[in-house]
């Protein structure tokens, strides 16, 4: 009788309700597939897997109705095939499958997700002797350095590895996109000759742009992990960055904020190999960049911060410099940042106030320096209006400060050295004390009185 009963519930329940739970069976989506034929590009129009459209977005894509397969030279014109049918259809998601799929350069389109199974299960690879970028947004190349408001937006790229394969390829970034109001979830970006991930936008636009991105690891590029350019008021969550720059030691940086702020939090920046080290860990030309839990290390220059407005919270820590300084702070910001180096690193600053190019004044610093300086700060080219109050523990019995702080500024020092140095004290502008008298004449009894350095009572 249970036999029976179920039996009769699998009757009447459709098909569909559980194939949706298995995006692998590409006939749950009543694709209308023609063997050989599906994704095939003719007279530069893509041809319509549906036999009737539908008039919104949403469908499943299958790469491997496409042709998309880990046995192929090539598969750019499969996926490109799926991702413009996708695009036609209103939006949809393109589903990649297991394995690493070599591939030419793929065009990123509006409105389309493009997803595999897992990261480092799902790999991209750029086809040997390509020397173009891996990923990249539709209509992107005519649109950097332009402001324009154009680009592609509403996509989404998650649970995949992109790997640009430097070793057979000498130029192209992993992903490039000129582009607004997108997500990347989950993703690996890996061996890029170039740019890991290089993003523009706008800084004009009147839509909101912000870009969504959590969960991204970077690792070996060539230039810069990533270049940031927009879009503005974007989150970035977890993004971890290793051994960037490795194309010219002492060059680029693990992250450069070239324009526009956003909100970063769970970065970390850092090198795994000690050869082609990075000049900088965070790069930050970004107005309004805002900043917390996150790390920079193991670079020439932890932090070298130029964004206007940038703000920096007290879990954000710049260690293990590789020449010094650790910071340099060159715009007016807030920089509650932490320091840190270990008692065998290379001896230098904390904190340099400007570098002679920037606007280092109106600045706010409240902040915890601990390491192997000479000086604990720099205000040789301080330009004034700053505030700025540390706390210091130095490993060396010697650090100081070195420049002086502007007249406008207000400056608290503290620190004390942990191998007998005597606890240090600077503050600017200094306090000046009422010259004791020299007599008693005209003062009431009690007042306190110096003749040649003994003090007397009147």
């Amino acid at each position: 009788m249970k036999r029976f009963v179920l039996a009769v519930l699998l009757f009447l329940v459709p098909w569909s309700a559980f194939a949706q739970s298995y995006p692998h069976e590409p006939q749950s989506e009543g694709l209308n597939v023609t063997g050989a034929n599906a994704g095939a590009i003719h007279g530069g129009a893509v041809n319509n897997l549906f036999a009737a459209p539908p008039t919104i977005g949403g469908g499943l894509f299958f790469g491997s109705t496409y042709g998309v397969s880990s046995t192929n030279a090539d598969n750019a014109a499969f996926i490109n095939a799926a991702e413009a049918d996708a695009y036609a259809a209103g939006g949809g998601e393109v589903f990649l499958p297991v394995g690493v799929i070599k591939s030419g350069q793929i065009s990123k389109l509006s409105k389309v997700h493009l997803k595999g199974f897992a990261r480092d299960s799902t790999v991209i690879k750029l086809i040997n002797g390509a020397n173009t970028d891996l990923v990249l947004g539709l209509g992107s190349n005519a649109l950097w350095g332009t402001n324009s408001t154009g680009g592609t937006t509403n996509w989404e790229i998650s649970d995949l590895t992109l790997d640009g394969n430097m070793a057979n390829n000498t130029s192209g970034s992993c992903l490039a996109v000129y582009a607004y109001k997108y997500r990347l979830t989950n993703i690996k970006i890996q061996n890029c000759a170039n740019y890991g991930w290089r993003s523009e936008w706008s800084s004009v636009g009147t839509v909101a742009p912000d870009a969504e991105v959590s969960d991204v690891f970077i690792q070996t590029t060539g230039w810069d992990g990533h270049s940031f350019n927009g879009p503005s008021d974007s989150n970035i969550h977890d993004l971890v960055i290793a051994d960037a720059g490795t194309a010219t030691s002492h060059t680029y940086a693990g992250l450069h904020i070239v324009g526009s702020g956003a909100r970063w939090s769970g970065v970390h920046v850092y090198h795994i190999s000690a050869t082609n080290l990075m000049k900088y860990c965070l790069n930050d030309s970004g107005a309004g960049s805002q900043f917390e839990n996150s790390h920079f290390e193991g670079c020439d220059i932890p932090g070298y911060l130029n964004g206007p407005s940038s703000q920096y919270a007290d879990t954000v820590l710049f260690f293990n410099t590789l020449t010094g300084p650790d910071v340099i702070i060159n715009q007016p910001i807030v920089f509650k940042g932490t320091i840190i180096a270990g008692p065998f690193d290379v001896v230098h600053t904390g904190i340099v106030i400007g570098d002679g190019t920037g606007n280092a004044g109106s600045y706010v610093i409240d902040s915890q320096v601990f390491g192997n300086m000479t000086n604990i700060a720099d205000f040789t080219h301080d330009l004034g209006n700053g505030k700025a109050r540390i706390t210091a523990f130095c490993f060396s019995t010697t650090c100081n400060v070195a420049g002086t702080p502007a007249w406008s500024d207000q400056i608290e020092i503290q620190a004390v050295g942990s191998v007998g140095a005597s606890p240090y004290l600077f503050q600017f502008p200094t306090l000046a004390l009422p010259a004791m008298p020299t007599s008693c004449t005209g003062k009431p009894a009690g007042t306190l009185w110096n003749s040649s350095g003994t003090v007397h009572v009147c």
